[in-house]
């Protein structure tokens, strides 16, 4: 093998001798905010908070609940990064139901038969549409803000 041949191909070093990485490819940038799981946390903990408050209070979700629920899917919708904006619209009807369903087995409220659950956790959505409707309103209206600022 001659030197020219040698020279003209790459070598595993590059300009002052240091190592050169071939096929790795470099990190993404960071964003801000919080990654998608950890909004939907977030939103989780202080809805749980609420229910807390609630089943302190009586043995159903009501006011605290609906309005915990609807802060924290708002704070996640302010927090979450931009590629998670998607996640966290979809999540307060998700964390109302998950809620309701863990209180329900909390309290022992929650029936034996899965058509008497699917009728417990329809009635409770009912009753609740209106902090559910506040959640999703005011995270859809932070998610269509901060897609317009692109």
């Amino acid at each position: 093998m001659s030197s020219a041949t040698s020279a003209s191909r790459p070598g595993p070093y590059g300009a002052g001798g240091l190592p050169v990485a071939r096929g790795v490819p470099e990190p993404a940038p960071r964003q801000r905010g919080l990654a998608p799981a950890a909004a939907v946390l977030l939103a989780l903990g202080v809805s749980l908070l609420g229910a807390g408050v609630d089943l302190v209070a009586g043995r159903t979700l009501g006011l605290g609940f609906g309005v915990c629920l609807a802060v924290g899917c708002l704070l996640a919708a302010c927090a979450v990064q931009r590629r998670g904006l998607k996640t966290v619209l979809f999540a307060p009807p998700l964390l109302y139901a998950a809620v309701a369903l863990g209180v329900g087995l909390l309290t022992g409220s929650v029936p034996r038969t899965v058509t008497r659950q699917v009728i417990e956790l329809v009635t409770v959505l009912i009753l609740g549409a209106p902090a559910l409707l506040a959640a999703v309103a005011l995270v859809a209206l932070v998610v269509l803000l901060r897609a317009a600022r692109r």
